[in-house]
């Protein structure tokens, strides 16, 4: 095995915030999965000069009134480096995976602490189901190629 080229260098957790319903709840043979809500933000890529930072927010079953057992929102920011900047390697794949990768070890940070903060309430723990974050990425880089070619003189 190999380190990867993008590495977390630290994390912060900007926003945490869970409730639980505490009255007794009706039975269900199958929990309702949560509803979640993401909102992706790329502040900047890594570079030599200085760590690229991601904002990754999570909320669960902040749009249903009839939610049960949890609610709430984690906000994380990550801080990455890439670890070979003078590798020869195009901007978009560099920018691809970094958002690939980032966004998927931000996710894992969020599962893991939702798990931690559920693990004294009186439901099952909140474990959140994994996501391909392919569709985010697609739309954050056409973003940046839109906001480009705005800036492009003609």
């Amino acid at each position: 095995m190999t380190l990867a080229p993008i590495q977390l260098r630290a994390f912060v957790y900007e926003r945490v915030a869970l409730e639980t319903q505490t009255r007794a709840l009706p039975d269900e043979a199958e929990p309702r999965p949560p509803s979640l809500h993401f909102d992706t933000e790329w502040e900047s890529s890594p570079t030599a000069e200085a760590d690229g930072v991601l904002r990754l927010t999570v909320a669960v079953n902040q749009d249903r009134d009839d939610w049960r057992m949890y609610r709430g929102e984690v906000a994380v920011v990550g801080f990455f480096a890439w670890l070979d900047p003078d590798t020869e390697v195009d901007r978009e794949t560099v920018e691809r995976y970094y958002l690939m990768s980032g966004f998927s070890i931000l996710y894992g940070l969020v599962r893991a602490f939702a798990v931690q903060l559920s693990a004294t309430a009186p439901h099952p723990q909140l474990l959140l189901p994994s996501f391909d974050f392919t569709p985010a990425v697609d739309h954050l880089l056409e973003r940046e190629d839109d906001a480009e070619g705005a800036a492009q003189p003609e």
